[in-house]
């Protein structure tokens, strides 16, 4: 017993250890991070899925320690590295979820699946939201105004303006839903790797929630646009990052809190004991 008792203290020290070293060495990303969460607030919702691997690690069991996981962590070290030292500090995001792979490897903290949670991290980067501006939000915003009364619209750069009355509701690249879909995907991937689930349905779980992102977001605009013309456009600005909260919330409490998680083959049920 004493042995065991050895044996997990120092388990849980190499855990301590491994994470405190890891936070410290990506402590340059964690802050550019935090700040580009500050300025941006369709970048927020990134913010959760650290939340949510804490909550995923503590009902889900460790694994084996694995040597592996220290090349994880290396290769992790080394893309920071390249991309702070070529000026590109937010390329360096991409670090993290390579570091949370190698840090439950080689601690057996959780499986590899759970430390892929780590991968929505990242937020969007801001040029896909661009690649699809202006036409998806011009698309929106148009089949939105077949139901509402007349207001304009004004396309300058990033910038799509609609206004009314002299009130202006500003869109802009991050509109056009990219967060929203990758959010969902990523509480889609966060329910099927609590449930125990198959890959191939946590995949269609995935697609299907990403899918709803985009009658949303539009509902969305749609109300915006209905509060500028009520004159209560800072209203509607909150609202256009608000349904990722909101919808998130719903479906977790929808899937988690329903439903059997899959039994990984074992067959948990007591057996009937004879009667005498």
């Amino acid at each position: 017993m004493h042995t065991d008792m050895t044996s997990s203290a120092g388990s849980r020290s190499r855990v301590i250890l491994l994470t405190a070293g890891t936070l410290f060495a990506l402590s340059p990303v964690l802050l550019d991070w935090t700040l580009h969460l500050i300025d941006f607030p369709s970048a927020r919702y990134a913010a959760i899925f650290p939340v949510l691997f804490l909550i995923g690690i503590r009902s889900h069991p460790g694994t084996r320690p694995r040597p592996d996981g220290y090349l994880w962590l290396a290769a992790a070290l080394l893309v920071e590295v390249a991309c702070i030292g070529g000026g590109f500090p937010r390329w360096g995001r991409g670090a993290v979820p390579l570091a949370m792979i190698g840090l439950c490897r080689a601690s057996g903290l959780t499986s590899a699946r759970g430390a892929c949670l780590m991968l929505w991290f990242v937020p969007v980067p801001h040029f896909l939201g661009s690649a699809i501006w202006p036409e998806v939000i011009l698309l929106f915003t148009e089949t939105a105004a077949w139901i509402l009364p007349p207001f304009d619209l004004e396309l300058s750069g990033d910038w799509l303006v609609a206004s009314k009355d002299g009130l202006r509701l500003v869109l802009n690249p991050s509109d056009v839903g990219l967060s929203l879909l990758a959010g969902m995907s990523g509480l889609a991937y966060f329910v099927g790797w609590q449930r125990s689930e198959f890959p191939i349905r946590t995949l269609g779980r995935m697609a299907t929630w990403s899918l709803i992102a985009v009658p949303v977001q539009w509902t969305a605009i749609l109300l915006a646009l209905w509060l500028l013309q009520w004159g209560e456009p800072d209203w509607g600005r909150i609202l256009l990052w608000a349904p990722f909260w909101c919808l998130g919330a719903v479906f977790l409490f929808r899937s988690l809190g329903s439903g059997p998680r899959r039994s990984n083959g074992i067959n948990r049920t007591t057996p009937s004991v004879p009667s005498a």
